[in-house]
């Protein structure tokens, strides 16, 4: 309650006050902002409370109160009404922890009832549900009323607010605008995130998270910052306060931070600074929140300072990626410079500006917060969406070129198989013919009978040298491929199977593809067959061969009990030369797996 001599002196200087000094309402009046000269505050907090009879000369007139870190002000106006009628006073802060106001009439000076506290302001106490103080003045007509409000905050936060008189009509239309201002932000902000998080069910990748936190922790924080806490129900209410405000400002530039990182390609700094700011700058918090409950106001305010610190030492790692950024000559920079500097313009003009008090006149936070935060995320969405594409059409390019580079490693293959088992088939071939010749004439004429049996054991060497060469050089690749073809090439490869003994079959028509491409074909069902001989310890098997319209499929089944070390990509095998020739022909390979034996399908497209 105020003391005796407040309201002696409340009662003095209201007797003092004329009708030519005071804010004039007329009658079509609908709201106006109480400003110079009207509006005034005391140059020093504590003149009212040691020098009651002071003079009206130690007020000076000002737009909108500021009394910066100061944890207490008073504010004085008068005002006089051509018609009597009640008025809606809003005192336009959140960041008021609790108001007191006097009214004066003549000699009678009385205290408004209203919101005492910042958690009555959405209660029966308030003439209207608002998330700002809101008080009713009768005022009479014709007569001047002063008006004083005494403000209080915690310490540690800033005493500001502005002084506006609406008629109660006026409010509400006012009221349901900016409601459904922030309405409209709110819904924007909601399709952002569902886009983002649409985006990262598609592709899964971290960036697509800290965009969605950045977002949504900068979205809270305006929220809680603008008032709309008191609305929360029941325990959640206790989230509207100081701490927690700061605590999602904290959130929001560590996930800008990442985000910025990610946007910029760069590798996170070693001990991750992000990570260690967050933490201190919570705990710093979290502090100075008990610091509140437990009375010592003290400490307080150098806790609040230091997150205000804590804060500022984001833009540490951020700038060493900004700075790495640069060195790579990154595209996107300058788009997320130009982001990011309409974000800190607004933090500038009001942390440093409005709260250090250099200038009297606090900005509209919200609405230019709100503003500044739709305008960043288009440009950095935009500038996003464009990096994406950059991404895509890089990444198709590299595509296209590994293909053409596996297709040009896969022919040059080919054409050292054709060379070597061409070498095998002439040179080497020619060669053992020639032994083979000589010792048909040595064993013609009439040698001892150990020296014949010696040749003769030579001549079937040779011969079984002979005949292992020419398998070789066909299982390379069959000096006849381009004449016969894929199919009956792949016909004498299964024939020609001792170990396990394999059939073969052909359905449909043939068609018949680029030499090229037959020899990939060719190459890969040979590899596969192979393997399952090597690694799948089946005694039988089968090949068939079926063309169907738009692509040719090859089935090889075995009775073996091993079919993962002939399928390609599977852990441990290794394939690489088979995985190569599947990613380039665009074929498909379907792989089961029975206790009877197991089952491979390889389809391929003609082109």
């Amino acid at each position: 309650m105020i003391q005796p001599f407040f309201l002696s002196f409340l009662l003095i200087f209201s007797l003092s006050i004329t009708a030519k000094e005071g804010l004039l309402v007329k009658k079509d009046f609908t709201m106006a902002e109480v400003k110079k000269p009207f509006l005034l505050k005391l140059e020093s907090v504590t003149d009212l409370l040691t020098h009651p009879s002071h003079t009206p000369d130690r007020w000076k007139p000002v737009d909108r109160i500021n009394y910066g870190r100061n944890p207490h002000g008073w504010a004085r106006f008068t005002v006089t009404s051509q018609t009597g009628r009640t008025v809606y006073m809003e005192l336009s802060s959140h960041f008021i922890d609790s108001v007191e106001v006097w009214m004066a009439t003549g000699p009678d000076t009385v205290a408004i009832r209203g919101p005492v506290h910042y958690r009555h302001q959405v209660t029966h106490l308030s003439p209207v549900s608002h998330r700002y103080f809101l008080y009713a003045l009768s005022l009479p007509q014709e007569k001047p009323v002063t008006v004083w409000v005494r403000g209080r905050v915690l310490p540690g936060d800033v005493l500001k607010f502005g002084v506006r008189l609406w008629t109660p009509a006026a409010f509400l239309d006012a009221w349901q605008a900016h409601t459904w201002g922030w309405a409209l932000f709110t819904g924007i902000i909601m399709a952002i995130l569902g886009g983002v998080m649409i985006s990262y069910l598609l592709s899964p990748q971290p960036i697509y998270l800290y965009y969605a936190g950045y977002i949504s922790a900068m979205c809270i924080y305006m929220l809680l910052n603008d008032g709309w806490g008191g609305y929360l129900c029941g325990y959640l209410r206790e989230a509207d306060r100081l701490s927690s405000i700061s605590l999602a400002l904290n959130l929001a530039l560590f996930f800008f931070v990442l985000f910025c990182r990610s946007f910029l390609g760069c590798k996170p700094l070693k001990y991750l600074p992000e990570v260690l700011l967050l933490s201190i700058n919570t705990l710093i918090i979290l502090a100075a929140e008990l610091s509140v409950h437990l009375g010592t106001s003290s400490l307080t305010p150098a806790l609040f300072f230091l997150g205000g610190l804590g804060v500022a030492a984001y833009s540490i790692p951020w700038a060493v990626y900004v700075a790495d950024a640069y060195k790579r000559r990154f595209g996107m920079l300058l788009v997320l410079l130009l982001a990011v500097g309409i974000m800190v313009i607004f933090l500038i003009s009001n942390f440093f500006l409005v709260n250090t008090g250099l200038i009297s006149s606090p900005l509209p936070d919200m609405l230019m917060l709100r503003a500044a935060l739709l305008v960043e995320l288009l440009i950095l969405s935009i500038a996003w969406l464009r990096q994406r594409q950059h991404l895509k059409r890089e990444q198709a390019a590299l595509l296209v070129q590994n293909r053409q580079l596996q297709t040009d490693i896969l022919d040059t293959q080919n054409t050292e198989r054709n060379r070597i088992g061409q070498d095998l088939h002439d040179d080497l071939g020619g060669l053992i013919a020639a032994l083979n010749s000589r010792i048909s004439a040595a064993m013609s004429k009439p040698p001892a009978d150990k020296f014949a049996q010696e040749l003769q054991v030579a001549l079937k060497i040779s011969e079984k040298i002979a005949d292992r060469t020419r398998r070789i050089a066909h299982h390379l690749m069959p000096p006849e491929f381009e004449k016969a073809g894929m199919t009956e090439c792949l016909r004498e490869l299964i024939d020609a199977m001792e170990e396990p003994k394999f059939s073969f079959s052909v359905f449909g028509r043939e068609i018949r593809m680029s030499l090229e491409r037959e020899a990939h074909i060719y190459r890969l069902a040979s590899e596969l067959v192979v393997n399952i001989r090597k690694h799948a310890g089946a005694t039988a098997g089968r090949m068939q061969l079926f063309f169907h319209p738009d692509f040719v499929s090859i089935v090889i089944d075995d009775n073996g009990k091993n079919s993962a070390k002939t399928i390609p990509g599977e852990k441990g095998v290794g394939l690489r030369s088979i995985q190569i020739r599947t990613d380039s022909l665009n074929a498909r390979i379907i792989a089961d797996s029975t206790p009877d034996g197991n089952s491979l399908i390889l389809e391929i497209p003609y082109e």
